[in-house]
């Protein structure tokens, strides 16, 4: 069954015309909501949909709604499932632009609700004022940043090409973001570094928004990590952006994707991280800085006049 909005109901713009719905769907129906589903956060799909609703969702004091692209409702109706006891308001609208896709739209019409998720830090133009909620139960944290990575984040490889010593290489680089304010990425690299040994560079990028920040993570031992912080555990997580984690893990696994080292075993050579480079230390002499281990490995052979290699090893 489609049902053609009214013009009073049209979004901002007139890309979306058209609700699909269900035969046996009539209009101002009462469903059947557990109001009390967010009261305690003590789940982890509790946690997980609380970020996600942080993310994508909007709360105008009246009611809380969200909107996904159609190719993602699969979570939207899991969401569902665990909201209502019998049928689900979820729906369907076409798009009338070619640029955009279709949507799957819920939208949750309870005063409690919105209350409780208002005091949960929920509120209405949060794209301004977003903050990490406090009482959020430690061993939920990861879930819940996945809820809202799902929403507001992506993992990206991107190809670029490199050349040296006249061949063309083609290089891959993966790329973890999110986007929020502030105050609100900063304490999320603080539960990564305090609860999941994650260092990563606390360096937010400006966006288009004056707003809003953006979080990028694109070494390779920290996407690893960052990995098992949001998967460990999840039933609750959106597919597609699951499968483009596992296209990584492939590839890491595979050798596709190699890590580089930062640790020798040789006991002149030291990695030093901020200049990406292998540093020489022999007999209280700076030998020079090198692009590999090998290079570093050759310059001591070739001062200290070692036989074997296995003179250096500690």
């Amino acid at each position: 069954k489609i049902v053609t909005l009214k013009k009073e109901t049209m979004s901002k713009s007139k890309r979306y015309s058209n609700i699909i719905g269900w035969k046996n769907n009539p209009k101002n129906k009462r469903y059947k909501i557990m109001e009390d589903y967010f009261d305690n956060v003590n789940t982890e799909k509790k946690a997980y949909f609380l970020g996600l609703l942080y993310a994508d969702g909007s709360n105008n004091d009246k009611q809380i709604c969200i909107s996904l692209a159609v190719d993602d409702k699969g979570i939207l109706e899991q969401f569902c499932h665990e909201l209502y006891k019998d049928d689900s308001p979820l729906r369907y609208v076409r798009s009338n632009d070619d640029n955009h896709s279709d949507i799957a739209s819920l939208t949750i019409c309870n005063k409690h609700i919105v209350n409780i998720l208002s005091k949960a830090g929920m509120i209405r133009s949060k794209t301004r004022k977003l903050r990490y909620p406090k009482n959020l139960n430690p061993s939920l944290h990861n879930h819940f940043i996945r809820g809202y990575f799902d929403g507001d984040g992506s993992i990206m490889n991107l190809f670029s090409i490199d050349k040296r010593r006249g061949n063309y290489i083609k290089r891959e680089r993966w790329v973890f973001s999110i986007v929020g304010t502030d105050p609100f990425l900063k304490t999320i690299v603080q539960i990564m570094k305090d609860d999941y040994s994650i260092n990563i560079k606390n360096k937010l990028y400006n966006t288009s928004s004056k707003f809003c920040k953006e979080l990028k993570v694109s070494n390779k031992k920290s996407l690893l990590k960052i990995y098992g912080m949001l998967y460990n555990g999840a039933t609750a997580y959106m597919e597609r952006k699951r499968i483009k984690w596992d296209l990584f893990i492939s590839k890491i696994r595979a050798g596709d994707l190699k890590i580089k080292k930062d640790y020798s075993q040789y006991k002149w050579i030291t990695f030093d991280k901020a200049r990406n480079k292998w540093k020489v230390m022999y007999r209280n002499r700076n030998l020079g800085r090198f692009n590999t281990e090998d290079i570093a490995l050759k310059m001591i052979m070739r001062i200290a006049k070692c036989e074997s290699w296995q003179l250096l090893k500690e």
